[in-house]
């Protein structure tokens, strides 16, 4: 007993267990089985381990001889509870007694074992459970008395006493060693977390609750402007106005009552030396063993040079605005100027076909002036509304040829288009033609009649326009393409600029059909 109870390795206390009881009594053999247990693995703490039903089985693990080394080898096992000796004094927690296995139906012949003639199986019972059993057996008949099966079964219990304190110290060597491995992969896991927070550009904080930085790295010292004793322990409203405190609660907030990080926020933060400097911040919610929130981390960038850069940008978009103003107003002027000139100089003319000349020359200027108008009121300096400038065209150009809108009515259909000046010049000089066409020649005498002018653009960046009118229409047999007027010979060198194409509908009036790529 005083030999099994110093041996914690199973393995040698199983086999010295028997050896001894074998030894000390003059047996013929003695072998140890223990029940399989659940959730057992190959290998551990020594004990011989199976994939069989726990609580079902009788493994054996060591026995003396020759025999036992064999039967070990061979996985020798018997069902608890079932007629072996073994498997009944398990099952029944009570010593079986064989005085002669001749004539002993419970016990299976062995013929490794040819010598027993009496055998003893002791349940070996740790605090109230069954473990195993030894099986004691004897070359002679009768070998085992009453008083032996008391001594015998002290020895056993002392011995399952001993298995038990084996396997809770084997279990917890086991346990100590995984501690200490999770420990120094936690240390190296730390160490590897601060040396990455130690080398990168960016920022690295956590506050607890209440916003009170509990820790952060070199960089975000930097980016703040504080040493890191005297950071730690500053709530962040200490580096913050008023409106960036707003925002940053704001935050916090939210990633608190959601557990949604956030990323990108963009926040002012006041130095220690009262400088500023813009940072953008991410924050996520740090949590407990438990799931209860503790605090936030993330990560903060320094976004002042960017800053700045994006400030210069945009100074200097103003700048390019205002300028890019200036010269459609100077040029629009300056087409001003040019139509006042014809104006003056055909005062003194008095043939109505030369006056008729200057007039559609100040009519193409004026198109091409009200472009510039129309970009120098409008907010996108690089695209005009056509449908606004359309109509402004149109309303000149009824004005200017005297025209009576109750006679003649004009339609404008080109919501949502937008062309930008390389563009829209060319098609307000082929609208102005193509209308001051219409209004000229397909209204005679007085006619009433009605002038439309439709643009499309699909998402492709295909461009339609089509200006049209009911009027009396071309004549049979002309060919728009050479009429001599240098309106149309205009419109047509205006859409092979464009890379278009045009089409003349007779039908019913005129209608002129213009197509072009604007994204060429």
């Amino acid at each position: 007993a005083e030999k099994i109870t110093l041996d914690f390795e199973l393995p040698a206390l199983i086999r010295e267990g028997v050896e001894l009881i074998r030894k000390r009594f003059d047996l013929y053999y003695v072998g140890l089985f223990l029940v399989s247990r659940r959730g057992a693995k190959k290998g551990y703490d020594g004990e011989i381990v199976s994939s069989l039903e726990p609580g079902k089985w009788a493994v054996l693990q060591a026995g003396t001889g020759e025999p036992g080394r064999r039967m070990v080898e061979q996985g020798h096992k018997l069902k608890v509870g079932d007629t072996s000796m073994v498997g009944w004094s398990i099952a029944n927690k009570k010593a079986r007694i064989a005085l002669d296995v001749g004539d002993e139906a419970v016990r299976f012949d062995n013929p490794l074992l040819p010598e027993t003639h009496s055998e003893l199986a002791l349940p070996l019972i740790s605090r109230g459970r069954a473990i195993g059993a030894l099986t004691i057996q004897s070359d002679r008949a009768a070998a085992f008395t009453g008083g032996d099966i008391v001594v015998m079964q002290t020895m056993a219990d002392q011995l399952a006493n001993a298995i038990t304190n084996s396997r809770l110290y084997a279990e917890a060597q086991r346990e100590i060693a995984e501690r200490k491995r999770a420990e120094q992969a936690l240390r190296e896991s730390e160490e590897k977390y601060r040396t990455i927070l130690a080398h990168i550009e960016e920022g690295y904080y956590e506050v607890d609750v209440a916003g009170n930085f509990c820790f952060c790295n070199d960089s975000l010292c930097r980016i703040f402007g504080y040493p890191e004793n005297e950071l730690l322990g500053m709530n962040y409203r200490q580096i913050m106005d008023k409106d960036t405190v707003d925002m940053a609660y704001q935050t916090f907030n939210g990633v608190f009552q959601t557990g949604k990080p956030a990323t990108g926020s963009g926040w002012e933060v006041i130095r220690k030396d009262k400088s500023v400097r813009f940072s953008e911040t991410s924050v996520s919610l740090m949590c407990d063993s438990g799931d209860e929130p503790v605090g936030f981390r993330g990560i903060v960038r320094d976004t002042t040079d960017r800053g700045q850069a994006e400030q210069q940008i945009k100074a200097s978009l103003r700048e390019k605005e205002v300028l890019l103003r200036e010269i459609h107003h100077r040029v629009k002027n300056n087409l001003q100027i040019i139509s006042s000139l014809l104006s003056l100089q055909f005062e003194g003319v008095q043939d109505q076909q030369t006056l008729r000349m200057f007039q559609e020359s100040q009519d193409r200027i004026r198109s091409m002036a009200l472009i510039h108008e129309k970009l120098y009121q409008s907010r996108d300096l690089a695209r005009i509304d056509f449908a606004d400038y359309v109509r402004s065209l149109v309303g000149h150009l009824f004005r200017s040829y005297g025209v009576n809108p109750d006679s003649i009515s004009s339609a404008v259909s080109a919501a949502g288009v937008y062309l930008g000046i390389d563009i829209a010049v060319p098609c307000g000089l082929i609208v102005n033609e193509l209308v001051s066409n219409s209004l000229k020649h397909a209204f005679p005498c007085g006619r009433d009649g009605k002038v439309w002018i439709t643009v499309r653009s699909s998402n492709t960046g295909q461009v339609t326009l089509i200006v049209g009118d009911d009027g009396e229409g071309f004549p049979e047999g002309m060919d728009c393409r050479d009429t001599g007027t240098l309106g149309l010979q205009l419109v047509f060198r205006l859409v092979r600029q464009l890379r278009g194409t045009i089409e003349l509908d007779r039908t019913r009036g005129s209608i002129f059909r213009i197509s072009f790529d604007a994204a060429d």
